[in-house]
């Protein structure tokens, strides 16, 4: 079993579930933005 986050991003709501559901399968913790905007302030609050 892998272990780690990945973010994945895209503004295609189907595109970005189908994505994060596949990473998650393949046993990774999944987050998810809708634009980069979004993304990066993901990351700011994940990693002050």
């Amino acid at each position: 079993m892998k272990s780690g986050k990945v973010l994945v991003v895209d503004d295609e709501p189907a595109e970005r579930e189908g994505l994060a559901r596949l990473v998650g399968q393949w046993g990774y913790e999944v987050e998810t933005a809708s634009s980069g905007e979004e993304a990066l302030n993901l990351i700011e609050t994940q990693h002050p």
